[in-house]
Order: structure tokens, then C-alpha cells, then sequence
């Protein structure tokens, strides 16, 4: 009775969490690639009507810009009630956050979950451009997928049905980002190397094929060829962007230069585990590739936090209760804040909005407020005009 009480709690907080991020992306105004996706589905420029136009539309998506099913196939999303758009992307991050815990601890318990949602809240790089709706696509919703289409590769797959809709849920996930399942997929295979349990065969090769066709699509090596200058130089790009990847790597060489712990880092090359440390250090060196502080390292942080929590687990699991109550109070006020800022900036946005269709000139003057102006404890995560 304790346990499933402290259970439904865990579930509560990120629950609590996940709802506070749909209001915000409620009150948030459409921007950015938002719009460039709305000219294409609607629109006297529409030039996508029917499931056919789609896939050419999709298909040049493929051949030009990258093979993401997340711009190809949940774009059409924004056409839906802005309520319901929002619901969905809450209930991407809830179960974002949930499969996040349930490899670090499959009992889900409090403070576990507390420590990494908060992490997951304060540290992920949600103020880069994170309440674009695309950006949600490409990230909340890659990353909740890919987490659970790992957990379904190693689940019994029941009956016929269900194993046919696993098997298109992989191959779907695998094709949602790049830089979420190819360092999966060669985590994957160094744990089958090493002697871990092999998964489900066409389910691995369905998330193997959505892998392949996303990461091999001309338009993501096309952008790769013709990269800009990057934004820092490498040490401090991946200091910005993927902070725990090098915690995780410096503790992985740590190991392996001391004699005595090689046994123990063979011991876990053959457990789960393996597939999260192995895919941080890949989607890292992809992030370094690409150049972009930000959001290029958002899946190795992830992956990054699953080992390392891991391993801190049972340090976790002794703390005090008020140890952990405070981040989980702390966070609960942080994106409560969060919703009311965004509320207030959408207000700002809307008359900005009026004012600026009813201009003859096109240009409007109000004091707005500006990003530096908002309380630092907001993260810069509220979005005005």
C-alpha cells in the first residue's frame, strides 16, 4: 500500500510537470519553422492538399533538408486545435520523463524521479529555440520515442497485432532524429557484442531501417557538406552542449586506465546500460560535428543522465525525504512561473498581433518586455515578440 502511494506521487509530480509544459506551449505564439510548415499544409501557398502531395512533399524533405519523420510526418500535427497540439506535446514529455526514470530505476521511486526530472528540467537546453512546436517534435518527441522503442526491443512481444504495431513503432521511432537513434543503434550492437540479451529480431531491424533512411538521407549529408563556421571552438561547444557526456566519457577512461576496474566495465557491456553510455558518447561526437551550442547535445545529455544516475542510484535512494522534497517543490514553482510569464508574454503578443495587421505601415511601437528583463529563475524559457 506504502509502495503504490509513493508510486502514484511519482506519477503526480510528473504528471504535474508534463501539464505544466503543454499550457506554457498553449499560450506560446506559433514561430519560426512553425510557420514555414503551415505555408506548406494551408494557405493560398499551400502545396499539400492530399496524402499524395504529402509524400512528394515529404519525399523532397528526404532529398533536400534531412529525412526526420518528425518534420515529414508530424508537421501536419499544427494544423490541429492549438488545445489539442499542446495536450499531445505534454504527453510527449510525460512519457519522456517516465521512460527516462524507468531505465534508471524500474520501481520509479520518489526520489529518483524527482533528481532526474529536475535535472531534466534545469539542465536540457529548452530555452534554444524549445518552444517551436517543430523543436518539440524533433526532441520531446524523438526522445520519448526512441527511450520507449529501446524498452519494446527487449519486451516479449504477445500476440500478432501487437507485434506488428511494435514493429512500425520502431521502425517510426528510428526515423525521428538522427542523433537520437544511430547512437542507440551502435549502443545496441556493442551490447549484443559483448554478450547482452538479444532483442526482439524484426523489431530491431525495424528500428534499424526507420535509422538507416534518416541518417543516410541525402538532404542531412548535403547540410553536413556545407557547414557554416561553428558556434565555439570543440572544448567549449561540447562544455555548453554536452556537459554530462563529458562527465560520463571522463569517467568511462577513468575506469578503464585503473587495472583493476576493466573487469567491471566489461561486466556492464553486457547490461542495458551499455546502450545509453555508448549512444552519449556517439550522439556527442555527432553534436561536435554539427557545430551548434544548443540543442545539438539534448539526446546525449539524456543518455548521459540514464548511466550516471544509474550508478548513483542506491546514494539516491538514502537521501532524506526533505532533501529531495525541496528540488521537487523548487520545480513545481519554477514551471508554474514559467506558465504565468508565458501566459503574460502571449497577452503582449496577441496585441502586438492586432496592432501590427491594423497598420497601414507595418510598424508598430509598444514597450514590450524584453527576454533580459524576465526573472533568471524562468531559465529563459518564456517566448514574447
Amino acid at each position: 500500500m506504502l509502495r503504490n502511494s509513493k508510486l502514484n506521487i511519482t506519477t503526480l509530480f510528473i504528471f504535474a510537470v508534463s501539464a505544466a509544459l503543454a499550457l506554457q506551449l498553449y499560450f506560446t505564439s506559433y514561430s519560426g519553422d512553425d510557420w514555414v510548415y503551415f505555408g506548406a499544409y494551408s494557405g493560398y501557398k499551400s502545396v499539400c492538399h492530399n496524402a499524395w502531395e504529402w509524400l512528394k512533399l515529404g519525399f523532397g524533405h528526404w532529398l533536400g533538408t534531412n529525412g526526420r519523420f518528425a518534420n515529414i510526418g508530424l508537421t501536419p500535427l499544427l494544423l490541429l486545435p492549438k488545445w489539442l497540439l499542446a495536450g499531445l506535446c505534454g504527453m510527449a514529455a510525460y512519457m519522456m520523463y517516465s521512460k527516462t526514470v524507468f531505465f534508471i530505476d524500474e520501481k520509479k521511486s520518489l526520489p529518483v524521479t524527482v533528481i532526474v526530472v529536475t535535472i531534466l528540467v534545469a539542465a536540457l537546453p529548452w530555452w534554444d529555440s524549445m518552444m517551436v512546436f517543430d523543436c518539440e517534435f524533433n526532441y520531446v518527441f524523438s526522445s520519448a520515442m526512441c527511450l520507449t522503442a529501446v524498452n519494446l526491443l527487449f519486451k516479449t512481444p504477445g500476440n500478432r497485432l501487437r507485434y506488428i504495431l511494435s514493429a512500425a513503432f520502431c521502425f517510426v521511432a528510428g526515423m525521428m532524429h538522427e542523433a537520437a537513434s544511430m547512437p542507440l543503434l551502435c549502443g545496441v550492437a556493442v551490447y549484443i557484442y559483448f554478450g547482452g540479451k538479444r532483442p526482439a529480431n524484426r523489431l530491431l531491424w525495424s528500428f534499424a531501417a526507420g535509422t538507416f533512411i534518416v541518417t543516410f538521407s541525402p538532404g542531412i549529408w548535403l547540410r553536413a557538406s556545407h557547414l557554416s563556421e561553428p558556434d565555439d571552438i570543440l572544448p567549449l561547444l561540447l562544455l555548453k552542449s554536452d556537459a554530462l557526456s563529458l562527465l560520463l566519457a571522463g569517467g568511462i577512461f577513468y575506469r578503464l586506465w585503473r587495472e583493476k576496474m576493466r573487469v567491471e566495465v566489461k561486466k556492464y557491456s553486457s547490461s542495458i546500460i551499455c546502450i545509453f553510455a555508448v549512444a552519449s558518447l556517439v550522439s556527442m561526437a555527432m553534436s561536435g560535428v554539427s557545430g551548434i551550442v544548443g540543442r545539438s547535445g539534448w539526446f546525449a545529455e539524456i543518455y548521459a543522465l540514464i548511466v550516471i544516475t544509474y550508478f548513483a542510484k542506491e546514494y539516491l535512494l538514502k537521501i532524506p525525504k526533505i532533501v529531495y522534497t525541496l528540488p521537487a517543490l523548487t520545480v513545481l514553482v519554477h514551471v508554474s512561473m514559467v506558465v504565468y510569464g508565458q501566459r503574460s508574454a502571449g497577452i503582449e503578443y496577441a496585441e502586438f498581433d492586432r496592432k501590427y495587421l491594423n497598420s497601414k505601415s507595418g510598424i508598430v511601437f509598444i514597450d514590450y518586455t524584453r527576454d533580459d528583463e524576465r526573472s533568471a529563475f524562468l531559465l529563459n524559457k518564456v517566448r514574447g515578440v
